[in-house]
């Protein structure tokens, strides 16, 4: 059998350079196949999600930024304020990089009890629905509406006195990782 040397480099080459062109997407195990009479030249390609030449399985390390190759840095989250209100408690939330935020949280007392019996703990928690994407440079807020159980709380307590909620602000990378931020917020009472 003979092959035409010209002809066989000119199908390598063509079929490199698709496989290769930053921005391919060729998915993983499918080939790219040159035919010059008998031979056949196939390459695997592998898909390449931010677009910067290098193969998200085998060669970056983090296949959602095209600045990194190496592994992706965790999502770092800042909470920019965390304020109570009236009826809610309002939480600014910045990342690092893209993710998607969700955030809940408890508020918890001790509740006494009839003569004898001691306390017990009450815990209620407050929920700001479901998580919503966030990318980076922008702060997105999230509303922890109150329950009606700590507002009638609150309005036992006078202004001197507080319950504390521990709120949580968890971050889920594109990678799936997450990471969580805790801050306290003073709710003060309501009477006078």
């Amino acid at each position: 059998m003979r092959i035409d040397a010209g002809a066989f480099i000119a199908a390598t080459l063509a079929a490199t350079a698709l496989a290769f062109a930053p921005g391919a997407s060729a998915a993983t195990g499918s080939s790219l196949a040159k035919a010059n009479g008998d031979a056949t030249v196939s390459v695997l390609g592998e898909p390449d999600r931010d677009g910067d030449g290098f193969g998200d399985e085998t060669e970056d390390g983090c296949p959602w930024n095209a600045a990194l190759q190496t592994e992706c840095p965790p999502v770092r989250p800042e909470v920019e304020s965390a304020k109570p209100q009236r009826r809610a408690i309002l939480v600014a939330v910045g990342v690092s990089s893209q993710a998607q935020v969700q955030v809940f949280g408890q508020v918890s007392w001790q509740v006494r009890q009839k003569a004898g019996r001691g306390n017990r703990g009450l815990t209620v928690g407050l929920g700001a629905g479901a998580s919503r994407t966030v990318l980076p440079g922008t702060v997105a807020g999230f509303r922890l509406p109150l329950r009606k159980a700590v507002r009638r709380r609150l309005g036992r307590l006078t202004r001197r006195q507080a319950l504390r909620a521990q709120v949580t602000v968890r971050t889920t990378d594109l990678a799936g990782r997450e990471n969580d931020r805790l801050v306290t917020v003073k709710l003060r009472g309501r009477k006078p």
